[in-house]
Parts: C-alpha cells; structure tokens; sequence
C-alpha cells in the first residue's frame, strides 16, 4: 500500500498501527486519489488501472499492476476508503468485505486531497491465523519500521516523507529532511555514520546488451552497529528488493579489504553498510516472478553483479592506495621477493602453474583500515613493517613413480628404494612443485619462483600454521577437541571455519592441476566407470538437478527445497554433497592443490585419542604411517613426522576453490582412515578412502545462531549447489537412500490455481513453522491435498 501512495505521487506518507498493525492500520498520503468510477471495483481481485493493454507489461514503471493487494487485504479484513482527487468538490468514502463494495453505496464526506486506506481487524475470517501472530506485536512493529527506513533512504532524498505512529499518538519513526543520499543515510541510521560513507558511480556503458547504471553509497567499517534488515538496500528502478548474489559478492570485497580482528561475525555484518540503485530499461527487467515482489529478474544479471562487484573493489583499490606508497593489500594474495612488490592483481601474467606460490594472509600481515578509508596515514609503524614483508612458500615434491602399470601396495622396503620425498637427487623423480592454496585469498602469480626471503621477517607458513598448534595434548573428549579448532584466531573468520565464495557468475573455478600420465590406474577407471554406469539410466534426474531452482534450506541446513518445473524436492544435502564429493574425487585424482598448514600442524595421534576416548576404542596408525606417500601423491593428504617424530598433518586437498570442509569433523576423519580403510585391496582402498574423504568434506554442522545457518546456507546457495548441478552425475541410489524425495505435484495437488487466501494451510510436519507450501481454496480441495502430502 506504501508503494500505491508513491505511484500516485505522495510526498507525505503517514502510516498509523495499532497492536504491530493486526488491530488496525491506516495508510494515508497527499497523492493523486483514487477516480469515483472507480470505488464499487476496487477490491475486486486482478482489477487495476495501471495497467490499459497488454503491451503495458514489458515497459511497467509503476509498483502495482496485478490488482491484487487490496483484493487480498478485503478478503481477511474490513477495508474502509476515502479519498478526494483535487478536482473533486467533495472526497468520497467507502467500506469494503470479501472484495465487494458493502451495500453498493458510497458516502460523501469532508476529505483533504490524497486516499486514507484504514484496514481493521487483520485476519479476523482465520482465526488460526490471529493466533500465530498473538504475542509477536513488537515483532511486527519492528518489521514495519525497518521497512520503512529502507524507503526512507532511498526517497528521503526526493523529497518523499514517511512517518510512523503507533494509535493513539505516539511517533515511531519519521524520515529526516535532507537534501543528499548521504544525509538520508545518516538521518535513518546516525549521524556517526556520516563520515564514514563514499559513494560510488557506475556509468552506464553503450554497446551492451544490457545498459544500465547504479548509484552505490558504501561503509564498510560503521562506528555504530546496523542492523541486518537495513545493511544491505538495494533498488531496481526505484523497487526496493533483494538479490543475494550482489550482497554477499560486495561483502566479501569489503571484508577482503577491510580485514576485522574481531573473529565474530556477527560484528563484522553489523559494522557494514551497502545502498545500491540501479537503473534499467523496464523492457530489460521481469517484476512478475516473486509473490511479493521482494526479487525481479533482469536481462544479462551475470555481467551486471560482476561489473557492480568489480568497480566497488577498484574503487576501494584506488582509495587506499593513496594514502602511502607501498602499501600493498595480503588478503589480494600479494607475494613480495628480493624487496620487490609482485604485480598487482589487475596486471596478472600468465604462468606455468608450476611456479605459483600463493601466500597466507593472516592476522600478522593483513592491514586493518579503522581510519584508511578517509585516506590517513597509519599511526602503526609495527603494523607497516609486518605488513611489507611477506616470505614465499617453499614448494613440496610430489611422490615419482617409474612405471604407469606399478601399484602402491608394495612392501615399505621396496618403497623405500623407488622413491624419496625428501630428495631432490634422484634424476629420476618428478618433483614438481605443488603451490600452497588459501581460500580465502585470490591468486597472484609469483614472478619470482625462487624468492630468497627475509629471514627476519614473519613467514606465511608460521602465522597460518600457528592457528593450530595450540590444541590440548590429552583432550577429554571430541567436543573439547573441536571447540579448539573452532576457536582458532587464524583460520578464516567464519563460523564453522569455512569461506564464502561469493561469484559474479555461475562458472565456479575449480584449481586442478593437469592431468597426469602416471596416474592412469585400471582400478580408478573401474570406479569412475560404476559411476557413469549407475547414472546412464537416470537422465531424467539428471534435468531435475541440472535445471532445479534453490529456495531455502530447512532448519538444521541438513536439507534443502528446491523447484524443478511445477514439483517441490527435498534434497537431504549430507547425502547429495557426499556423492558429489566422491565423483569430485574420482574424476579429478591425483589433480587436487593442497589447503597447507605448514610448519606447526596437527598432532594426530591427538586428533585420533578424542576419538578414541569418546568411542572407548584404540586404533593403530601404522597404515596411515605406511601409506602416507601414497595419500600425499593421490588424495593431496599430506601426513608425515615433525623435527620431534611425531606424525602430524600438514595438508588436505582443495576440492573446490573458496570452500574448506568443517574442521570439526577432522577427528573423525582420521580416525576412519586407520579403521575403516582396507589397504590390502587397490580398488576397495580407493573406493574407501575416496567416500571417506566426501563424508568430511560434506558434513554440514547444526547451525544454533541464525547468523551462522544465513552463512551456511549462503554458501550452500552460491557455491556447492551450483557446482553440484554443474558436475554432478545422478544415480539410482540417491533416490533408494532418500537423498532425493518428491514433496509434491501441483499437477496432483490442485487443479485451479488460487492466489488469496484460503480456508486451510498445508505444512509439512518437517518444515519450519513459517514455511507455507500450498494454499488450499476449500475443505475438499484441503482433504485431497493431504491424501496427496
């Protein structure tokens, strides 16, 4: 109804609720007013007078044109009009239910120009849908007052007020007056926001598919916390939507930039603030795809999410890099040898993939800008110098083998004199160096293969690895142990220590090494064969993932619901992933770069006694000490003995660029690998390492806090379903084990597509509360529908 007030031209908006607004709730402006004619048909379901023909829908620049809100609003409530056009004598008022006009009689009163909109008794024909919402006033209100900063800050400054009272008198909330973005900005959050923001311009390009330009207002570290509803504002053409896509891909540039200590989350998100405008031909944008109107569709929106995403990292670029010369920015993956700064990102060369080396950035060498977005001079001439020098990691030699048709299960002894790890002699050896991944850093080519560095200087390898050095010898149990790893200061801040790779397209880049000749392993055929044989006969599956629509994830973030033409599936995500990550492993063996922790690892005889103390069993690791070449040269795992003899862990394989599995689950991991693994077998010890190794990498923690199942489910969204519909082949057996169940058909649910409310609501016992599949029209209609559920 706001949005009706601003297509008749309103500049004052006054909005009045009572008890969060299910009481009642009156909408009133000084706009255009509503024609007489017009009255007796206004509640009547898809009647509008915006829209005059039916080539109106490719060039809509009003909110509404559907006909449905006050339709919808008359079918629940009682619905009372009056309103007055300037060149009526006299305003007209009229009282609607069940979208008629009660007893098809308008009454003529004393009225100011615009249209009063008063909606009493919300929801009064459910009673069941009163009582959701008894108790959650104060909720309500909270909604309605963000939703109306969101306007605010987008209007204020076209000089639209808004204002909020609660019945009888009492001001809620009212818009500043302003004259400027930044001063709305302000006016809605705080005035201490002020000198933190920086607007940025995206022209609009000639020669595009697509033209468009935005209007981007940024403040990346606020001296005052924001709220999650009004972090992120965006508008498409003066719509106020969401498109997760542009939030998180603008978020992880400025947390790429503006590196928080704080390891909590939560505070990064509140300290962040991103209005976004956009301005697109209506003939290039689809409004009609979301009930509400909260998501629109927009010609070409890979290449307008990139664009947007890379002018505010290149804007943000070039402001810190005015402050000082030198400076340089670790979390881009700058490497410096012999004193000499690497190039910068956006001047890359191509290398061979040989001599990479991309460097850890860490606490010790990441630049923390409290002030440098205004472009002060650091006070920290500590932090300057830890920032300047960054060592190269020394590469690590790759397993040889000297014949294609040799197996690993070999004696230790013959081991032993085929290959050496540590020696560079043997003329014979393939030691190629294997660059050292983080994902949470981009990559920069190293001109330098051999850089000498600076022995005084802090090394990469030392501050990452540094983070898991400090878990307790005896743990009591594997939660004790996993709560360590969580807290660690120097794994990526995020909760369950994973990283959200945030893309400007659907192409997700996956780093695998080239394939190698000496891994063409019969028994590895044979498996990768199983795979395509198991999913020949369900090609039909295969289109549902393929072209499947993601809506949200449950509760738990264990499963997901997701659409594929007109049919609703529960994907179990655990069972999904873990297929996925198995054909992942198979058909890129022996290609995967490697997650290091470089000189300080993981004790694992520590990560294997939680086990063992919480199971009430003992293994032995004289498998994982014997077969440890063989985990390094084809599953990236790299296990061997420290300066004291012990065994510790040194690597695991990236799978995926930007993901690192839940560390919590690690234990566990190798715990299976000494106990669950039969190494006798070539192909079962592949197989097992290989499934294994896709249960670590796609267990899903439970997500307590809602910031941490957003985080997840986010990266679910943007990264691993995406890959998933990409590489994945479906087989037989995700549907035989549940991975993959129909919830339902509206081909077999209903027949008569209904859009208002109804008598009944249909939730599946284990969706969320507020989660509502289908509607159901009528008593009969209901029973059918939970024949069919």
């Amino acid at each position: 109804m706001i949005e009706n007030s601003i297509d008749a031209h309103a500049t004052n908006i006054i909005i009045s609720i009572s008890h969060g607004g299910l009481k009642q709730m009156q909408i009133q402006d000084n706009g255009d007013g509503i024609l007489k004619e017009d009255l007796p048909i206004l509640c009547e379901r898809y009647t509008t007078s915006k829209l005059r023909i039916l080539d109106d829908l490719s060039t809509i620049q009003t909110f509404g044109f559907r006909g449905e809100a006050l339709a919808s609003i008359s079918t629940v409530s009682r619905v009372m009009v009056v309103t007055k056009r300037e060149s009526d004598i006299c305003g007209w008022k009229a009282r609607y239910r069940g979208n008629e006009l009660i007893d098809g009689k308008l009454e003529a009163v004393a009225s100011t120009k615009g249209t009063s909109i008063t909606v009493d008794d919300l929801f009064y024909t459910i009673p069941s849908r009163q009582t959701m919402y008894l108790g959650k006033e104060s909720e309500e209100t909270k909604q309605i007052v963000s939703l109306l900063q969101l306007f605010s800050i987008h209007y204020a400054p076209q000089g639209i007020s808004f204002l909020l009272k609660e019945i009888p008198n009492r001001v809620l909330f009212k818009s500043p007056r302003c004259a400027s973005l930044e001063d709305s900005i302000a006016g809605v959050l705080g005035s201490a926001i002020r000198p933190t923001l920086r607007r940025i311009r995206v022209e609009r390009e000639s020669g595009v598919e697509c033209p468009f330009s935005a209007e981007i207002v940024l403040s990346p570290k606020s001296p005052i916390p924001i709220s999650p509803a009004v972090s992120f504002v965006l508008f498409v053409n003066g719509r106020a939507i969401q498109n997760s896509r542009l939030r998180q891909g603008i978020r992880r540039v400025l947390e790429q930039y503006y590196y928080c200590s704080d390891s909590n989350s939560r505070s990064r998100n509140q300290s962040q603030f991103c209005y976004v405008s956009l301005e697109i031909d209506t003939r290039m944008v689809d409004v009609n795809v979301h009930p509400n109107k909260r998501e629109v569709c927009f010609l070409d929106e890979d290449y307008v999410v990139k664009r947007i995403v890379e002018t505010v990292e290149t804007e943000i670029d070039r402001a810190l890099s005015l402050q000082a010369v030198g400076k340089v920015t670790p979390t881009k993956g700058v490497s410096r040898g012999d004193g000499v700064c690497a190039q910068s990102a956006s001047k890359k060369v191509r290398v061979d993939y040989s001599q990479r080396t991309i460097q850890f950035a860490t606490q010790e060498n990441s630049i923390c800008l409290d002030d440098s977005w205004m472009g002060e001079e650091s006070a920290d001439p500590a932090r300057d110098s830890a920032v300047s020098t960054v060592s190269a990691v020394s590469p690590i030699h790759r397993l040889a083998r000297s014949s294609n048709q040799e197996s690993f299960f070999e004696s230790p002894t013959q081991t032993k004199t085929k290959t050496n790890l540590n020696s560079n002699s043997n003329s014979n050896s393939s030691s190629t160096p294997n660059p050292s991944l983080n994902p949470t850093s981009l990559h920069s080519p190293n001109p330098n293969p051999n850089p000498n560095p600076n022995p005084n200087s802090p090394s990469a390898s030392q501050s990452f690895a540094a983070s898991l050095s400090f878990i307790p010898s005896q743990p009591s149990s594997l939660d004790a142990l996993s709560s360590s790893l969580d807290a660690s200061p120097c794994l990526p801040h995020t909760q369950g220590r994973r990283s959200l790779a945030i893309l400007s397209d659907n192409v997700i880049d996956t780093p695998y090494k080239p394939t190698r000749d000496d891994l063409q392993l019969s028994s590895v055929f044979a498996l990768c064969e199983d795979v395509r044989i198991a999913g020949s006969n369900c090609s039909n599956t295969r289109e549902i993932l393929q072209k499947s629509v993601f809506i949200a994830c449950l509760d738990d973030t264990s499963s997901a619901v997701v659409q594929f033409e007109n049919c609703l599936y529960l994907f179990r995500l655990s069972l999904i992933l873990e297929e996925f990550f198995y054909q992942l492993i198979l058909f890129n063996f022996g290609c995967f770069y490697e997650i290091q922790y470089m000189d300080r690892a993981l004790d694992i005889q520590t990560l294997i006694s939680a086990v063992e103390a919480k199971k009430g069993e003992t293994c032995s690791m004289s498998k994982l000490k014997e077969f440890a070449p063989m985990l390094k040269d084809y599953f990236s795992i790299g296990i061997e003995q420290d300066e004291n003899g012990k065994w510790v862990l040194r690597a695991l394989p990236l799978l995926i660029s930007d993901y690192e599995p839940f560390y919590g689950y690690l234990p566990l991991f190798l715990f299976n690998l000494c106990t669950q693994v039969h190494y006798t077998n070539e192909k079962q010890c592949l197989d097992e390492i290989a499934r294994e190794l896709a249960r670590f990498y796609s267990f899903i923690p439970v997500c307590k806090e809602r910031e941490e199942k957003e985080e997840w489910e986010s990266l679910i969204q943007s990264v691993l379903y995406p890959q998933a519909k990409k590489q994945m082949i479906i087989s037989d057996r995700l549907w035989s084990s549940g991975a993959i169940q129909l919830l339902a058909s509206t081909d077999r649910l209903y027949r008569v597509f209904e859009r208002c409310f109804g008598v009944c609501t249909i939730k599946p016992s284990n969706l969320k509360p507020d989660f509502c599949l289908f509607k159901i029209t009528s008593k009969q209609n209901c029973m059918d529908a939970t024949d069919q559920l």
